[in-house]
């Protein structure tokens, strides 16, 4: 029975000193490396520059910081179709493997050569060949050192599969020959939706050879080509991946690949889902209760308060008790609960708008009008109201009930109360359009996807006021358009990034005070917008059009919205429909439900 232990590469941690990007790494929760000096180290341009002083330096930072080296990376060409370079790239890792040694490292490994790198007309099968007669020179002084190496296969490289690597292995016949397995690199357009093959072929060709394991995220566009996305998002069938590793009998470290450090917690939780499925996630092992209460017994008076005397790192759940809680808490915990004694009973309210002035500027902005900052790792709310009083958006601007910037949010039982921009799920998009547009607490960091699911939540507003870019699902939640000045409304405004699922709206209720026909389903707030509709039941005020296309050009309209199985006297007309998305469409239709299963089943013990 296979153990493993959790890792990630150093270079996503940027460039620094050994000492600091170890630190960093281990103060994540992280136990190993893949090193590669010339990607993360300061200073180090060339591989001379890996000095034995340097290789001591990582010795004793890795002690200091209960850090080992699982993989040494070279990132060098062994199957390029250029003598010349192939032979300097062959010297060039010939050359780290007495470092490799010295760190005591679990393996040196190497890239297999994208085909798309080859010179035109160079086959697969040569740079198979090409990759042979390189291992041929450096496998012998491995031998002679005792030093791994491992090749990784990769289905657009040169050694683009199982059967391939297995071959490779079998033509040298080296002992000090291995393989990486990223589980993604092995999955392709072709065989992403039957995947057990594949891990049954690498259990059955390579097993014991496995040296280590990279875990990334991954899925693919329509045209087939692939894009990096979070774990969550990834197509890759890593439960299927690790049955077959469970049963291999060595050590293994699985490495984080494209790792980003703010997410290291979340993606470490979701990571010892398949590697321990039987091991309860060490951050959810225990959960202080804190409660809070306006009057009558209780640990604090204020939510905030209560929040600002935790370890970050513990779980939590705060108990609030009845009453209007007149505040605006920030909330960067890692893992927490907020739970009232009901909507309407427990209120969270602050009445703050974007055109309020802000201290040494003219106003507060969209992204400073929150009630409630939900940050952090993991958060959810159950029973309570959250609102913002700000009023009407033509007097106040916009007024956030909640900012939802942790990578998940979870609700349950809430009521969303607001005008214009009623909810923010993050993240922000890209680019602004007007300068400082963003003002903010996430302004200049980076945009990290968020996951989240609203449960039998209560939703009221005007104008966009669901809006942002999380892949997010609103499962028997009851929408509250308010009629407006302008005479329509607006639903939802998203700004889905590009190859993301966007907006769920499944088994919802729309039912307002709107006049018949005033009320869009959503606008696109950037180009790629995705919003879909499934089996909801829409009222008389759906305008017949469904949906606006704000600024998007009808001649290029890039936004998909859709709906499938509504009812209701405002299910939109199928044609006004068609001209902005897609209706009834049965493979979006499937991939929605797809989608509602998979949020119902991750979220169900949220």
């Amino acid at each position: 029975m296979a153990t493993f232990k959790i890792g990630a590469r150093a270079h996503d941690y940027g460039k620094g000193t050994v000492d600091e990007l170890f630190g960093r790494i281990s103060a994540d929760g992280f136990s190993c490396v893949q090193l590669a000096y010339k990607k993360c180290v300061s200073g180090v341009k060339f591989y001379a520059d890996v000095t034995p002083d340097l290789v001591r330096e990582t010795r004793e930072a890795g002690a200091r910081h209960s850090i080992s080296v699982a993989v040494l990376g070279t990132y060098v060409e062994l199957a390029i179709d250029d003598g010349a370079q192939r032979s300097a790239n062959t010297a060039d890792f010939i050359s780290q493997l007495s470092v490799c040694k010295a760190l005591g490292a679990g393996c040196i490994g190497t890239e297999t050569t994208s085909m798309a790198k080859q010179p035109a007309g160079t086959s697969r099968e040569r740079a198979q060949y090409l990759l042979c007669k390189s291992l041929e020179r450096i496998l012998p002084e491995a031998e002679q050192l005792g030093v791994m190496v491992a090749v990784e296969p990769v289905t657009y490289h040169s050694m683009n599969s199982v059967q391939a690597t297995r071959r490779i292995l079998d033509t040298m016949q080296s002992p000090a020959l291995g393989v990486i397995l990223d589980m993604s690199n092995l999955i392709c357009a072709d065989n992403v939706n039957c995947q057990e093959p594949v891990w049954q072929a690498a259990g059955e060709l390579l097993g014991d050879r496995i040296l280590a394991v990279h875990f990334k995220g991954q899925a693919f566009r329509e045209d087939g080509s692939l894009y990096s996305t979070s774990l969550e998002e990834s197509r890759t069938d890593y439960a299927g991946a690790f049955r077959m590793l469970r049963t291999l009998p060595q050590e293994l470290p699985v490495l984080r690949e494209e790792a980003v450090p703010a997410r290291a917690a979340s993606d470490i939780a979701f990571m010892q889902r398949f590697i321990f499925p039987k091991r309860r996630n060490p951050l959810m092992s225990s959960r202080h209760v804190v409660t809070v209460s306006l009057s009558g017994p209780a640990d604090f008076r204020s939510l905030q308060a209560a929040a600002d005397a935790q370890d970050p790192s513990v779980p939590v759940t705060f108990r609030l008790g009845p009453g209007i809680y007149h505040e605006r808490p920030v909330l960067e915990l890692d893992d927490y609960c907020i739970v009232g004694a009901g909507q309407g009973k427990t209120v969270i309210s602050a009445g703050v708008g974007a055109l309020d002035p802000w201290p040494g500027e003219a106003k507060t902005g969209t992204f400073r009008s929150q009630t409630l900052f939900l940050g952090g790792r993991c958060a959810r709310l159950e029973h309570l109201t959250v609102e913002n009083t700000a009023g009407d958006g033509a007097k106040a601007g916009q007024a956030l009930a909640v900012y939802a910037d942790a990578a998940r949010v979870c609700m349950v039982d809430v009521e969303l109360c607001g005008n214009q921009d009623t909810l923010f799920t993050a993240p922000l998009p890209l680019k602004v359009r007007e300068p400082n547009g963003f003002r903010g607490p996430r302004e200049n960091a980076p945009r990290l996807d968020t996951r989240q699911y609203y449960r039998d939540c209560v939703i009221r507003g005007n104008i966009d006021f669901i809006f942002g870019g999380a892949n997010a699902v609103f499962d028997h939640c009851t929408l509250v358009p308010l009629a407006h000045a302008s005479g329509v409304s607006y639903i939802t405004a998203a700004s889905t990034p590009e190859g993301k699922p966007g907006y769920l709206f499944a088994d919802c209720t729309v039912e307002g005070n709107c006049p018949a026909g005033s009320v869009y389903l959503g606008r696109p707030w950037r180009d790629q917008a995705k919003v879909f509709w499934l089996d909801c039941h829409l009222s008389a005020e759906i305008s017949p059009a469904g949906w606006d296309p704000w600024s998007v050009p009808a001649d290029h309209f890039t936004p998909v919205f859709g709906e499938s199985g509504s009812q209701g006297p405002g299910v939109p007309h199928s044609g006004a429909l068609r001209a902005f998305g897609t209706v009834n469409d049965p493979a979006l239709t499937d991939e929605m439900r797809a989608m509602l299963a998979a949020f119902r089943a991750d979220f169900a013990v949220c």
